[in-house]
């Protein structure tokens, strides 16, 4: 795997947010962390965000939707978590760290440590390693709706094959997004 690359965005002072706006979950972190870090500085969301989009791009991955939680400390080895969906809609987690804070800037780096697929985004990615992998052309590929990426250790689909014949098929993505299929000799 490629190191994550650094990122350097600038600073700005925290201002708390009306606990309204919060979920129940996030409300009880937020009082916490409030107590010690009032008047500290945080990595503003907005330039985190659209600095992921931009050197995601860089690298050849499309990026879009990228959130982040509020508050990324300016301190080093504060978490830095986001999500972000790429063109189909996988939605990817992006977890990573402040890397340096200098003066009024700070580095961090993410990368994407998971996905969620939709099943017939996945489906026809197997369905075309099918096809050129076998020699064969299948009929369909039907995955459940939702995929984990990786897949830990695989994905049960189901492949149709030209003959009518319905067989399991196995799948792995591995976490470089390398796709394997492995479909049953018997049919189902």
């Amino acid at each position: 795997m490629r190191p994550a690359p650094t990122y350097s965005v600038a600073m700005r002072t925290r201002r708390p947010r009306p606990a309204s706006t919060l979920t129940g979950a996030s409300i009880a972190l937020v009082a916490a962390l409030g107590l010690s870090a009032c008047g500290t500085s945080t990595i503003d969301n907005a330039e985190v965000e659209s600095t992921i989009v931009k050197q995601f791009q860089a690298q050849g991955i499309a990026l879009k939707d990228v959130s982040c939680e509020d508050g990324i400390d300016a301190e080093v080895g504060a978490p830095v978590s986001c999500t972000g969906l790429n063109p189909v809609d996988t939605k990817l987690f992006l977890e990573g760290k402040v890397t340096k804070v200098d003066g009024d800037k700070g580095s961090f780096q993410v990368k994407a440590v998971r996905g969620v697929a939709k099943g017939p985004v996945v489906a026809a990615q197997a369905k075309r390693y099918f096809d050129a992998q076998s020699g064969q052309t299948a009929r369909a590929f039907t995955c459940p709706a939702e995929v984990e990426l990786p897949t830990k250790p695989s994905v049960t689909c189901e492949v149709t094959l030209q003959d009518g014949m319905r067989r399991d098929a196995k799948l792995t993505v591995d976490a470089q997004n390398k796709l394997q299929v492995e479909v049953a000799r018997q049919a189902k």
